[in-house]
């Protein structure tokens, strides 16, 4: 009798082991045929900005972060132009005619203008991505009305008549396209698609438009005379808070 339990023993050792050889196996082919890392994501940038960021961080710095990046269906379109306060190399932006006579003036100055990303409905003009802005600038199949630079610089010397008991001041237009895209990113295992990524940026070789304005003295202007004009009857200053972009 012992040998006959020994026997069944042994047959239902074989058993377990051949089923959980067979669980381990179907277990390796799950995982070898199904990675579970792997995944296909849709980003919005309108609903999730943060990652929308992020997916564009690493786009810009593919040597890091490993990823492969494209653009598709990048249209342009006119964008607001843009209108800029002009201050002299000494930072004055207001000039205050307090004599009686009309002030002539020749005011030097130079400005830059740079491109801005909008992920969903945020604008950051300080996240600038050089090598995602190329590759959006190439993947654009833009019109000579629409190309694009990453920045905009300007520089002249206009003159500036201010009559008597008038202030004086300039702004400069420039011409902008936005660009918008799709975003499409290879990160490790993953698939991404980000919508909703725009782009503002400068127009290539817009010369931009300079114009004077002038205005008669309110309350500030008024009291900068009073304090004391120079001997040519001009005062400056460098707040322009007041001073509107389109009169």
């Amino acid at each position: 009798m012992s040998n006959n339990r020994r026997r069944k023993r042994g047959a239902l050792t074989g058993t377990i082991g051949l089923g959980l050889a067979a669980v381990v196996g179907a277990g390796l082919l799950a995982t070898t045929g199904n990675p579970a890392s792997a995944a296909t994501l849709e980003v919005d940038a309108l609903t999730d900005p943060a990652r929308a960021e992020q997916i564009m961080n690493d786009c810009n710095n593919p040597t890091a972060s490993g990823a492969v990046c494209d653009w598709t269906n990048v249209t342009a379109e006119a964008a607001p132009d843009d209108f800029n306060l002009i201050s002299d190399s000494q930072a004055v932006s207001k000039w205050v005619n307090c004599s009686s006579t009309n002030t002539t003036t020749a005011i030097e100055w130079k400005m830059q203008t740079s491109h801005a990303w909008t992920i969903g409905e945020k604008t950051e003009a300080t996240f600038t991505l050089g090598a995602l802005f190329e590759k959006m600038k190439v993947s654009a199949s833009l019109s000579e009305e629409f190309k694009i630079t990453s920045t905009g610089s300007f520089a002249s010397t206009t003159t500036l008549v201010i009559p008597p008991g008038e202030t004086g001041w300039l702004v400069h237009d420039s011409k902008r396209a936005k660009i918008t895209g799709t975003l499409v990113a290879k990160i490790g295992a993953d698939d991404i698609t980000v919508r909703n990524l725009s782009l503002d940026a400068p127009r290539f070789n817009d010369a931009g438009a300079i114009a004077a304005h002038t205005r008669k003295h309110n309350g500030s202007d008024t009291a900068l005379c009073k304090d004391g004009a120079a001997p040519a009857g001009l005062v400056e200053s460098s707040d322009g808070s007041d001073l509107p972009l389109q009169p």
